[in-house]
């Protein structure tokens, strides 16, 4: 609501319609911090079941791995290393209103990360591999295996 009337307000000074703005030097209150209540493995696994099978093991990769959905579309076989146990999430899938999908940097610098790679999560990432090879993958993955920046 402030930003709206600290808007409103900003507007009527550049149209002349008033001189100053109350929206000045004003506390706000914190906003309270939503608790983060993540799904339990059988909601996760009744999730993974509803959808396509094609989308399976981006749900286990982002319920096992704790990242954001943009993130897990990210994630080519290239970012994932499976001897090591782990995952590097440094990229996200961007869709902008007009264009095409692509690779961009992750929601802040600080959320570059390596994270691990649970078993489950391997073993799902294993599977669609053997499932979507890779002349069915999309020209975006294709691009992003081969090093372009999309």
């Amino acid at each position: 609501m402030y930003r709206t009337a600290a808007t409103v307000f900003k507007a009527a000074i550049r149209d002349r319609i008033v001189t100053t703005t109350p929206c000045v030097d004003v506390k706000l209150p914190e906003k309270p911090r939503r608790e983060v209540v993540p799904l339990t493995v059988d909601q996760v696994v009744e999730l993974a079941d509803l959808v396509p099978d094609r989308y399976r093991a981006l749900i286990v990769l982002g319920a096992g791995c704790g990242i954001r959905l943009s993130e897990a579309v990210g994630v080519t076989v290239d970012r994932v290393d499976f001897l090591r146990r782990t995952v590097k999430v440094d990229r996200q899938l961007v869709t902008p209103p007009r264009g095409e999908p692509r690779f961009g940097a992750v929601k802040r610098a600080a959320s570059n990360r390596v994270v691990p790679l649970p078993a489950v999560v391997a073993n799902a990432l294993a599977l669609h591999l053997q499932g979507y090879e890779e002349g069915r993958r999309s020209d975006l993955h294709q691009r992003a295996r081969y090093g372009d920046p999309a």
